[in-house]
């Protein structure tokens, strides 16, 4: 992945940016405060992708300033939420494309 060429620091800057693209909501309140719905599934999504990449409950935390244990509570909702939830599972569904076709978008330059 090239992240240079885009203004990003890391892979979970990528994720940050296509889940605000896909929602409509800006970074600042994926990490902040506000609870109210998209905002907490939006933040499932991306601990869901970031945990599944490698990044520890911890570290991921500490990208939407949130501490381990509310990244533990995401993972664990985001797998009742995907089976049960079909726009959730969609909306998760085309994060991970959109991630994937920026990833290999950015290998071929």
């Amino acid at each position: 992945y090239n992240k240079k060429k885009e203004g990003l620091d890391s892979f979970h800057d990528l994720v940050l940016a296509i889940c605000s693209e896909q929602f409509l909501v800006s970074v600042e309140d994926i990490k902040g405060d506000n609870r109210k719905r998209p905002i907490p599934d939006i933040r499932k999504i991306y601990s869901k992708i970031l945990f599944d990449n490698g990044y520890t409950r911890e570290k991921t935390g500490e990208t939407i300033n949130r501490n381990h244990s509310s990244i533990t509570i995401n993972l664990t909702k985001f797998d009742n939420l995907y089976q049960t939830d079909s726009g959730f599972k969609n909306n998760y569904d085309e994060i991970l494309i959109k991630i994937q076709e920026e990833i290999n978008k950015n290998k071929l330059l």
